[in-house]
């Protein structure tokens, strides 16, 4: 399409999580040393990507100039009709770039520090597994092309929050605090959800009285896809 970052931004998010799946059902219960160098360079090269990514991307699309959204990937996931159906992918435009950069290279900054300070740590391999995930979810949550993708990383954000957060389970503080950020949390959700239903209750309201095509793919546009694809699309 337009390089080969662009058609593969899709391994700055997959990367992490294919991590997690390694060191948290392979090494860590083998070598806590070991899950931490892969955790740990398994972000690195997220980094680099994301890195590599937005130097070409504001190469060819300065500031000033008028900067696209580019859908670099992306498969359906659920279909309501010929006209209706969620796409799961990977956003790229300007905030999403940015937001890549500022993750992965936090991220792996702090899985560096951590190898160091989590040397002695028994459950190291537990926090390196959680930390892939966490970084993982993230990513999803910036890159998503839709609410309904943005939903679901948003919760998985939420449930790596908890882990790392009660990662000391044997400490009752620990346990406390876990509890009561998973509690805050779901009131966000709560009302995440009520907005999505909001969305969905007037946008397929609409449908039914209109019944054509053209209204159904303007509302594919603003519910399943990205304020930034909508965007794009008009101008």
């Amino acid at each position: 399409m337009m390089g080969f970052i662009f058609d593969n931004a899709w391994l700055i998010p997959a990367i992490p999580f294919v991590s997690f799946l390694i060191v948290g059902l392979f090494i860590s219960p083998i070598s806590r040393k070991a899950a931490g160098a892969v955790a740990t360079t398994s972000i690195f090269i997220s980094a680099a990507l994301a890195c590599k990514l937005a130097w070409d991307y504001y190469h060819l699309y300065p500031p000033g100039t008028d900067q696209p959204t580019i859908i670099a990937w992306s498969f359906e996931w659920l279909r309501y009709s010929d006209f209706l159906a969620v796409k799961a992918g990977v956003l790229v435009d300007p905030p999403s770039v940015l937001l890549m950069v500022v993750v992965t290279v936090v991220s792996a900054l702090i899985h560096l520090y951590s190898n160091g300070y989590m040397a002695d740590d028994p459950g190291s391999g537990r926090f390196f597994t959680y930390m892939n995930l966490f970084t993982f979810s993230m990513l999803g949550l910036v890159v998503s092309t839709n609410i309904l993708q943005m939903f679901v990383f948003w919760e998985l954000v939420g449930l790596s929050s908890f882990l790392l957060i009660g990662f000391y389970y044997q400490k009752d503080s620990a346990v406390s605090a876990s509890k009561k950020a998973f509690i805050v949390t779901r009131f966000a959700d709560v009302f995440f959800f009520m907005g999505i239903l909001l969305l969905g209750y007037h946008g397929f309201s609409i449908l039914s009285q209109s019944g054509d095509g053209g209204t159904a793919q303007a509302f594919d546009f603003v519910f399943l896809n990205s304020p930034s694809t909508l965007s794009a699309i008009s101008n």
